[in-house]
């Protein structure tokens, strides 16, 4: 089973919308959920349209999605773009991030990095896409991370 980590590691990576992101940029300012992609497939990107459909659910619980990829910046950018994905999704080419975090094992998980950068494992998602994505808003919102009730990013803009 993978180790994860009780503070995040730091990453520097880019991203499928073409900026570069780096943790420093997340610490107190809201908390993220990263979760493996893995590899490029049909597979993926069922779970990845799935999550960027709830982006909105996500955003009112002041909490920001970060998918990690074992993908190259030009693969990820002409995925999101080919299946029609805003969500965040960082380069992961040689998985280093996935398995520092990890995000690397066998069941359907994700991680909450917090304010304070503390690391919060979700373990035993459900294989299914959609039945993960409602798992893992479930997961967060018990977390009760964020006391702001104020939705971030374009989530802000569907009230």
């Amino acid at each position: 089973m993978p180790t994860i980590p009780p503070t995040a590691p730091p990453f520097r990576a880019p991203s499928s919308r073409g900026q570069t992101l780096e943790l420093e940029s997340f610490a107190g300012k809201v908390p993220i959920v990263m979760f493996d992609v893995g590899p490029l497939s049909e597979r993926s990107s069922a779970l990845v349209s799935e999550l960027d459909r709830r982006e909105v659910e996500f955003g009112h619980q002041r909490i920001q999605l970060l998918g990690v990829a074992e993908a190259t910046a030009t693969e990820l950018r002409a995925f999101a773009a080919e299946h029609g994905i805003d969500a965040a999704l960082i380069a992961d080419p040689d998985g280093a991030i996935g398995r520092e975090y990890g995000l690397d094992g066998d069941e359907h998980r994700a991680v909450v990095v917090d304010l304070a950068l503390g690391v919060t494992a979700l373990v035993g998602g459900p294989e299914d896409p959609a039945a993960f994505a409602a798992w893992l808003l479930r997961a967060v919102a018990e977390l009760g991370l964020t006391d702001d009730e104020t939705p971030i990013g374009p989530q802000a803009e569907h009230g």
